[in-house]
């Protein structure tokens, strides 16, 4: 695996471009001005040399080229300039000017992070399509920490040192936005709902909705947890063989319909979780159109996309109506979103309320089923963690419930969570958008370009984890937690 010095910034030099290139370039430029210009020189190239078009034809070819090399050596002066090479930026328009695509490649190659090339038209678009995550593993493998992906019609850059990652998300975040990709995909959805929001509308729906969020009403969330949970565990007998996935998003969307918005979803669980896998489904397959498709495309896909989406609405919508219709504060997120009002006394609009309430919905519960779900996985291929829990915890509750009190004094249990999302994270991947031309890692990354950041790829380094595959929940013990980077945190 190739490393890059974090800090690295290119030398503020023009690179000349290797000496045959000057004499190649303009020896053949000044023979195109001679054959467009010179009878003699045209009539012995006939004789001696290959017979040629008539004169003018190497006229125009040559008066061609001009306003092409003055628009390489314009575009030199702009590629030099957002590098922050200000001080040669002349110089490499200069040598631009008289050698063209050698001095433009040059400049080019300055801060390029190294990546496949892909296929013609399509880069590796179609790889990371069939197997995205085995293209990531495999991409920074063989590239580094920082690689260039050409994808169709766009470029994006897979960024995994911990770093770079730190770097993205608290000492620059400022600079970085949800990509406007990801925007296009989630607006049908989620609208302009805090997910999707950027800048001041999401410092402003921060704002309101903080309230929701204190931790007195966070820990107040604890009984519903717990009852539900009860009574998802009284319907299991021993050696009953169970869909985890299908249980856990059951669970997580009944305690979250519960304590966000006061409501019972129970008998909407199967219908979630079906929209849900087909839009996890079929969003992967949207990421590479080079336009959204409207919402009447005849295609299969796109008339299952839209269900998905009506199914879940029309949930989220009863419980906003009927909530409406009473007018009560019931002390729950709704509640607070309902009555929420900004600095000039407004409050949210039926479409924000809708964006916000579908957000919290989806947010709310499809990360947290898949940690459930693969936490138990993990635990059922490791009996001697499972036994070493149980111990804990019956060592602190006996056989009553776990308590937000109780948490505290479950070490071992914070380890285990951490450590199974450490090894399988909800969220393998995600997108940030820069919104200036940054360096990042050693490398360019032009503003407005696509970054990818993926926890699991960062997680299964080597270099951070020993052992990355292996579940071993002491990596989180308080010392041991304390030697793994920042950015590698992400658990």
């Amino acid at each position: 695996m190739k490393a890059h010095p974090r800090d690295w910034r290119p030398e503020d030099r023009v690179i000349w471009a290797a000496w045959y290139w000057w004499p190649l370039i303009l020896g053949g430029l000044g023979l195109l001005f001679a054959q467009g210009h010179s009878a003699a020189v045209h009539s012995w190239w006939i004789e001696h040399v290959h017979p040629l078009p008539r004169m003018e034809i190497w006229a125009w070819l040559f008066y061609a080229c001009i306003p092409i090399h003055v628009w390489e050596a314009w575009y030199a002066h702009r590629v030099a300039t957002r590098k922050g090479m200000t001080g040669s930026a002349a110089g490499w328009a200069f040598q631009t000017f008289m050698l063209g695509y050698p001095s433009t490649r040059l400049l080019l190659a300055v801060g390029r992070p190294p990546g496949p090339k892909g296929r013609f038209l399509v880069g590796i678009a179609e790889t990371f399509k069939a197997q995205p995550l085995k293209t990531a593993i495999a991409l920074h493998e063989n590239h580094g920490d920082v690689v260039r992906m050409p994808m169709a019609h766009m470029t994006w850059f897979l960024i995994t040192h911990p770093e770079d990652i730190h770097d993205v998300n608290v000492r620059r975040q400022n600079l970085f936005y949800k990509p406007a990709l990801a925007r296009r995909l989630w607006k049908p959805f989620l609208g302009e709902g805090v997910l999707t929001a950027e800048g001041e509308d999401w410092r402003k729906q921060s704002r309101m909705m903080r309230p929701a969020f204190h931790k007195k009403r966070i820990d107040a969330y604890a009984t519903s947890m717990v009852q539900y949970t009860h009574e998802w565990m009284e319907r299991l007998s021993e050696g009953q063989a169970i869909d985890v996935s299908e249980d856990m998003t059951s669970l997580t969307l009944r305690i979250v319909a519960k304590t966000l918005f006061d409501a019972d979803v129970q008998r909407d669980a199967a219908t979630v979780g079906s929209a849900m896998l087909v839009l996890n489904e079929v969003l992967l397959e949207h990421l590479y159109l080079p336009l959204p498709l409207p919402k009447w495309w005849p295609s299969q896909t796109n008339k299952r996309k839209w269900k998905a989406l009506d199914d879940i609405e029309s949930i989220v919508k009863g419980i906003i109506q009927e909530r409406r219709s009473t007018g009560e504060d019931r002390g729950d997120l709704l509640s607070t979103l309902v009555f929420a009002r900004d600095e000039q006394g407004q409050g949210m609009s039926d479409k924000l309320l809708r964006d916000q309430a579908m957000t919290l919905f989806f947010a709310g519960h499809e990360t947290t089923s898949g940690a459930l779900t693969w936490m138990w996985y993990l635990l059922s291929r490791n009996p001697e963690v499972e036994t070493r829990l149980h111990e804990e915890i019956t060592g602190v509750v006996g056989d009553g419930p776990i308590t937000v009190e109780a948490l505290g004094q479950l070490p071992y249990l914070e380890m285990v969570v951490k450590e199974s999302m450490r090894i399988l994270p909800s969220v393998w991947t995600y997108m940030r958008e820069p919104q200036e031309d940054i360096w990042l890692g050693g490398y360019f990354i032009p503003k407005g370009a696509t970054v990818m950041i993926s926890p699991y790829v960062t997680q299964h380094d080597a270099r951070f984890f020993e052992d990355p595959e292996v579940f071993r929940p002491e990596r989180f013990s308080p010392e041991n937690q304390a030697r793994i980077p920042a950015g590698a945190r992400m658990a």
